[in-house]
């Protein structure tokens, strides 16, 4: 089967829009249940465990102690001790 160049451009683009919007969600999944320390809203650093994920305009919040942060508020991730 042939594409035309043009068809293929458009599917590389939607594509790409596909990835950019997914990756950010299924890396804010993957943190679940992981302890995160992170720059908070006050320029402070928080510590604690991703208790879950929540969607905002279509970006992923992680929710942690009750509060809401991107994931670019993120410094760094521990995975949970195992006993």
């Amino acid at each position: 089967m042939l594409h035309s160049t043009k068809s293929l451009r458009g599917r590389r683009r939607g594509s790409a829009r596909f990835m950019a919007q997914t990756i950010p969600n299924h890396l804010a999944e993957a943190l679940v249940g992981q302890t995160v320390s992170l720059l908070d809203h006050a320029h402070k650093i928080a510590h604690g465990v991703v208790a879950g994920v929540l969607t905002e305009t279509g970006r992923p919040k992680l929710v942690v102690g009750r509060v809401q942060y991107d994931l670019s508020q993120v410094l760094s991730v521990t995975p949970p001790a195992f006993n």
